[in-house]
């Protein structure tokens, strides 16, 4: 299988995936309160969609190993969560129940795919030497800040009814540059782990093989700090930026510096990892850099300066982004790699984004903004601390196989 047309082609689709989850999740704050809707309101929308997370994104792990297939799979939730979004320009017009309702009910399709379409890229990329994640997944990053940066400029002039047209749109695209790519389970593997569906398990047994596995729980629990802080920041982050005086367009900018910082990192940790630097150390970096984002984010006053600061955010995520579909993937039993990735996220997203977006909202009426992103800087330094006995082991085990070469053993 060509290489170089695999990674043109799933960059292309998490481009116009991530262009798509942009426009309605990317502004859901946004969006919400363009309508009047309450800050109470935002915070009941967005702590519900991370609940749906959590719960259908295990279903779709176990389906994709067990039932159909990565592409089969994606195609068929991003189709009728494109089709469900058609008449978010008469929802959003109804009461305050009807909307939260509702966008709760679209959040198991696109919103919950992001996972789906990482399992479906890692399994090929895993089965064709050549493909880089960083690459593929730079597509998604480079789109979504392009589309970032036009949404937010679009919504002054046209109104956010203009992101609801371009979500379908981008969606109808998605599927029909998804029909076109190929499927992991009809590959022959050329390198590593893959995606299978060879073991045919329960439910129940596939999340407790993934749940007795040390490594992957540890990274898992990680994870959930880590979204705990950087999620709920982002979906505040609007709140944020009208603290110190910003607007919708400031908003899109913000997401646009770090979307585009993303490709850059990510592409670094590819070349770090190339020469032999382990994902551990690229991980744990990660959220160093991001535990001072956070001590950035809670001194700064000066809009400019605070929309700066996304650059910082970029390396973290970035590296973030790069290490984590693959390292649940090298950490998860053969048979069971889809389901890691998609149970990891329901977990780490469902857990750590419900408390963050329902704590970081009572946190910010009590104390204000500030004290919030202090929460957040002390969440992503625990982050940090559970997280660093798997980075001591392999230094560990790296200095014993250095000494074994240096003796001749």
């Amino acid at each position: 299988m060509d290489f170089r047309r695999s990674n043109l082609g799933f960059f292309v689709l998490e481009g116009f995936f991530w262009a798509s989850y942009c426009t309605i999740f990317g502004f859901t704050v946004t969006i919400l309160r363009e309508y009047g809707f309450s800050a109470a309101v935002c915070g009941t929308v967005t702590t519900l969609q991370c609940a749906v997370i959590m719960f259908i994104q295990p279903l779709y792990g176990y389906l994709v190993d067990n039932v159909t297939t990565p592409k089969k799979g994606f195609i068929g939730v991003m189709a009728v969560g494109t089709l469900a979004a058609v008449p978010l320009p008469w929802i959003f017009r109804m009461g305050a129940v009807v909307v939260v309702l509702y966008m709760t009910f679209i959040s198991m399709f696109v919103y919950s795919a992001g996972s789906m379409v990482d399992a479906w890229a890692v399994g090929v990329i895993n089965k064709t030497k050549g493909m880089d994640y960083a690459t593929v997944r730079g597509g998604g990053s480079i789109f979504y800040a392009i589309m970032a940066l036009m949404a937010g400029n679009l919504i002054a002039p046209f109104g956010v009814q203009s992101l609801f047209i371009l979500h379908v749109v981008l969606g109808g695209i998605t599927v029909l540059v998804a029909c076109f790519l190929a499927d992991p389970s009809g590959l022959e593997s050329t390198r590593g782990p893959h995606i299978s569906t060879a073991v045919q398990v329960s439910f129940g047994k596939a999340v407790s093989v993934l749940l007795h596995n040390r490594k992957y729980v540890v990274f898992t629990a990680c994870m959930c700090l880590f979204n705990f802080a950087t999620r709920a920041s982002n979906t505040y982050l609007p709140m944020v930026i009208e603290n110190v005086g910003g607007n919708s367009g400031h908003f899109g900018i913000a997401l646009f510096l770090t979307a585009m910082g993303e490709v850059v990192f990510m592409l670094l940790a590819s070349r770090l990892i190339i020469r032999g630097i382990p994902p551990q150390y690229i991980y744990i970096t990660a959220l160093g850099i991001l535990v001072f984002r956070y001590v950035l984010m809670a001194t700064v006053d000066n809009l400019w300066v605070l929309l700066a600061t996304q650059v910082v955010q970029a390396a973290g995520f970035g590296f973030n982004l790069r290490i984590n579909a693959e390292y649940l993937v090298n950490v998860a039993p053969e048979g069971y790699q889809g389901m890691a990735i998609m149970l990891s996220g329901a977990i780490s997203n469902g857990v750590g984004c419900v408390l963050g977006n329902y704590l970081g909202g009572e946190l910010i009426a009590t104390l204000g903004i500030r004290p919030y992103v202090w929460v957040c800087t002390v969440v992503m330094a625990g982050s940090m601390l559970i997280f660093l006995p798997t980075v001591l082991r392999e230094h560990r085990q790296r200095v014993a196989a250095r000494n074994r070469y240096l003796l001749g053993e």
